[in-house]
């Protein structure tokens, strides 16, 4: 009786099915298929005119739409500004080594009245042709950083250019956070009257934390 190929032995990196034979796979002649879309941290100064390049197309975009970034210009030229570590990051994602996403991350101390500490992604950025695994990488990357910081939350508010990406944010557990009749612009937008910004969040399991503070050289 022939029996069926496990799943498990066509998922990379798992020991079931890691070192088992696979058959070559050729790309058609004159193709070349990409390699996976990864987020790393960005270093300054060297990845300064990196970042303000992607920013900048960033902005480009929002004005399109009437959106305005009120604080962006100051951001540009003092580069990584309030995302400076060890309370911030920002987060280039590359493909094939060429920069095709980022976002700015920052981590608000938790007030007296709040028992933890919250995460705030910003500034983030796709480029149209790499939108999907751009996003993923940079989400994800995102979230180790806040769970290696503690934090039992991370939000987002998606700009008006974001809003075709929903299913990626509902993909790594972003919800909306506030009902859409009573979304407002972030601090720093300014947005036209028939525009809305929904925020997302989501929950940082205790186990994540766990996982980070004793894997962090993995999200380094």
């Amino acid at each position: 009786m022939a029996t069926l190929p496990l799943a498990v032995d066509s998922m990379t990196g798992f020991a079931a099915g890691a070192d088992a034979p696979r058959a070559r796979r050729h790309a058609p002649p004159g193709w070349r298929v990409p390699g996976p879309c990864v987020a790393r941290a960005a270093c300054f100064p060297a990845d300064e005119e990196c970042v303000q390049d992607l920013l900048l197309d960033y902005e480009k975009g929002l004005l399109r739409l009437g959106v305005k970034l009120l604080r962006l210009g100051a951001e540009l030229t003092s580069l990584p500004g309030p995302y400076a570590a060890p309370h911030g990051a920002v987060f280039l994602a590359e493909l094939d080594g060429r920069p095709v996403g980022c976002a700015a991350l920052v981590v608000h101390d938790a007030p007296h009245d709040m028992p933890a500490r919250t995460a705030e992604i910003r500034r983030l950025h796709v480029s149209a042709a790499h939108a999907a695994p751009a996003l993923d990488a940079l989400l994800a990357r995102s979230v180790a950083f806040a769970a290696e910081l503690g934090c039992r939350t991370i939000r987002h508010t998606p700009l008006p250019d974001a809003l075709e990406h929903r299913e990626s944010f509902a993909r790594h557990r972003f919800m909306p956070a506030a009902a859409p009749d009573a979304a407002a612009a972030p601090p720093g937008v300014l947005m036209p009257a028939g525009l809305r910004a929904v925020p997302l969040a989501r929950a940082i399991a205790p186990a994540l934390h766990r996982y980070f503070s004793t894997n962090a050289r993995s999200i380094t």
